[in-house]
């Protein structure tokens, strides 16, 4: 079971929780309670994992 929760004026963002585990990006540090997970993120009740969903709204430029 997977908790998505709309924020503010972001309700029109898109995006699905139902990526396969092994393909889950932690939003956050990820092991988060469900309160503390970003609203823009999905948390999962069984794992208490907080990860991105897809596509994200967030982007990461990777430091080389």
């Amino acid at each position: 079971q997977f908790h998505f929760i709309p924020s503010g004026g972001f309700q029109l963002s898109v995006g699905s929780c139902l990526v396969p585990q092994t393909s889950r990006l932690p939003c956050g540090p990820g092991n988060v309670s469900e309160g503390e997970c970003h609203a823009q993120c999905c948390y999962d009740v069984k794992t208490g994992f907080c990860f991105h969903r897809l596509p994200s709204r967030f982007s990461y430029i990777m430091d080389v």
